[in-house]
């Protein structure tokens, strides 16, 4: 089961993603505790103009993780980008870093998004591409993904990070000084 929000901008909810009938331009990766978040990013990004998948299922209660790796994989090389919303209880999530790996590989379009940056540990690893803190950035971040191929968006993000990722490489630096 999956939300997929279309061109009509109607919710609906759907077996699979073969059941979608427009393309999907962007996957919504989320911990189970954080669906209601991610909803609300996958209304903003519909807005927006572009379709949005959500998976509906529980991972909690998913006894045959093969056919949910399956559908992850599908959901996934069916989309054009992924976001990933990070919060404090996203590192308890096995599925979500997953998802990343897995978008990564196919070279999607990635980006995190984090309104409490400053109040979470977030992975180095997500500093790679674009960190998104509001709804001004998420509307940004669509317009981009609306009107830059695949990957021209992951090669900005990357150029406009590296100025960000030295100056927390700095950060890390000088705590390590710190604590000889």
């Amino acid at each position: 089961m999956g939300t997929f929000f279309g061109s009509t901008r109607q919710e609906q909810v759907l077996g699979s993603v073969e059941e979608v009938g427009d393309p999907i331009d962007v996957f919504v990766s989320h911990k189970s505790d954080d669906r209601d978040k991610a909803m609300e990013v996958a209304h903003c990004v519909n807005a927006c103009g572009l379709t949005v998948w959500i998976d509906a299922i529980d991972m909690k209660h998913v006894a045959d993780d093969e056919r949910m790796v399956r559908r992850i994989e599908d959901a996934i090389a069916h989309a054009t980008s992924l976001i990933a919303i990070v919060t404090d209880v996203t590192n308890e999530s096995w599925w979500v870093p997953f998802e990343i790996g897995l978008a990564y590989e196919k070279e999607k379009q990635l980006a995190s998004y984090c309104e409490d940056a400053s109040q979470i540990d977030i992975p180095s690893f997500l500093w790679s591409w674009p960190l998104i803190e509001d709804h001004v950035g998420l509307h940004q971040w669509c317009a981009h993904i609306k009107s830059a191929g695949p990957h021209s968006l992951l090669e900005t993000a990357v150029a406009k990070i590296v100025p960000r990722q030295a100056y927390r490489n700095s950060l890390f630096t000088i705590r390590d000084q710190l604590r000889r």
